[in-house]
């Protein structure tokens, strides 16, 4: 069992956090860098991490999309991770922790098949 107030706890997110290359913080969101121009129109992906698998989650999730080069943002911090998942950043929100941006419907394909557990 792990205790919200340990560092040792809340530091294990923040490493996964500067994993992201050229990651931008806005808000409660980082960005990863954007590997292509998003379009008009598109797909989106929302990945759920909780307070017991977001190490897992994030494990296999952030290399897959780095090193395929696949835009997309994140919650920032656990705190906001947990405030998220809480409602406090909106009902509609909840769970929406990771959010994929696909280039098109061939990467959309390929990322839910690899990324999803």
């Amino acid at each position: 069992m792990f205790d919200m107030n340990s560092s040792n706890f809340e530091n294990s997110f923040e490493d996964f956090i500067k994993e992201i290359p050229n990651g931008k913080l806005l808000g409660i969101w980082v960005y990863s860098q954007e590997f292509y121009s998003l379009p008009e129109f598109g797909y989106k992906i929302h990945i759920s991490l909780d307070s017991n698998n977001y190490k897992e989650v994030l494990g296999i999730c952030l290399p897959y999309l780095i090193e395929n080069k696949i835009s997309f943002k994140m919650i920032a911090s656990y705190l906001d991770l947990l405030s998220l998942n809480r409602g406090d950043y909106g009902y509609t929100q909840m769970g929406k922790d990771i959010t994929v941006y696909p280039e098109n419907i061939v990467a959309l394909k390929k990322s839910y098949s690899n990324c999803i557990l």
